[in-house]
């Protein structure tokens, strides 16, 4: 087995691909996922967002590596992978681990999967991640809308007001606005806190992916204020991955949403899934 990086002309021809593999979406919406990640993978200077596996047979298999710097809340920034759509053709599954053992190959780059299969997830571990999230908390709004929130306040993020953050971090919230997330400015104990959350369905319903907070905690303690203004905006659900479930009555944990697995040991409570697929995929 080897490896090209998949490039820019090659568009067509990966979404085709991925649509082979993953058929609930149109070779057309592939290309425009994959047109999104290019755009954002050229600003940040990375060639090129994934590899497709070839042999004497010919192409057998994509994975896309999508490119990021994660810096919001961490020390000094990390370079991350965000390794989404991994798929082999039927005859060539068993060399899945070789695959991707061959992908993770830089030291310093934290390798993060926040959607395996338990099949992948199995190879993962072998291969030295870590889990970062037992699963997917899915929590109702309309009983977290009775909960109290004394003192918090949330509104929407507004680029053109001054907050006190570093000018990559407003570029981040700004790219995540154009990539069609919310991006909210939650205020607590005198402190402003940004929140990004991904819109997305459940079954009919609407609900919204915590994308990015400072930590847990900030979502916990203003559930109530939060709850009341996504049901004002037409959402039913809050979603969120989690280290353990919380004591809240009537949210249900979801172990069969993939667990989040990294190659890097994270060391506090934040997430930080920005520009991963949770945000140009799903």
């Amino acid at each position: 087995m080897k490896l090209r990086p998949i490039a820019i002309d090659q568009l067509d021809y990966a979404a085709g691909l991925l649509n082979e593999g993953f058929h609930k979406r149109s070779a057309a919406t592939w290309r425009a996922n994959l047109l999104d990640i290019f755009n954002h993978a050229e600003k940040v200077g990375y060639p090129t967002i994934g590899y497709i596996a070839f042999n004497k047979d010919g192409d057998i298999g994509i994975c896309l590596t999508i490119p990021s710097v994660r810096s919001v809340y961490e020390q000094t920034p990390v370079e991350t992978a965000n390794l989404a759509a991994f798929y082999l053709r039927q005859d060539y599954q068993w060399m899945a681990a070789v695959f991707l053992r061959r992908i993770i190959s830089a030291a310093d780059v934290d390798y993060v999967d926040v959607t395996a299969t338990a099949a992948m997830r199995k190879i993962n571990t072998h291969l030295g991640f870590s889990t970062s999230a037992i699963g997917t908390l899915v929590m109702p709004l309309i009983i977290a809308a009775l909960r109290p929130a004394h003192g918090v306040a949330i509104q929407a993020y507004d680029p053109v007001v001054s907050e006190d953050f570093s000018e990559e971090t407003a570029q981040i919230l700004r790219d995540h606005i154009g990539l069609g997330c919310m991006v909210l400015m939650v205020e607590m104990n005198g402190e402003r806190h940004p929140v990004i959350l991904k819109p997305k369905k459940r079954g009919s319903l609407r609900s919204a992916r915590v994308i990015l907070v400072k930590d847990r905690s900030l979502i916990y303690d203003g559930f109530g204020a939060l709850a009341r203004y996504l049901m004002l905006r037409g959402y039913f659900f809050l979603e969120m991955d989690v280290l353990r479930k919380p004591d809240l009555w009537g949210c249900s944990l979801r172990k069969r949403s993939a667990p989040v697995q990294s190659t890097q040991i994270k060391l506090h409570n934040a997430i930080d899934h920005t520009y991963t697929e949770l945000v140009f995929i799903l």
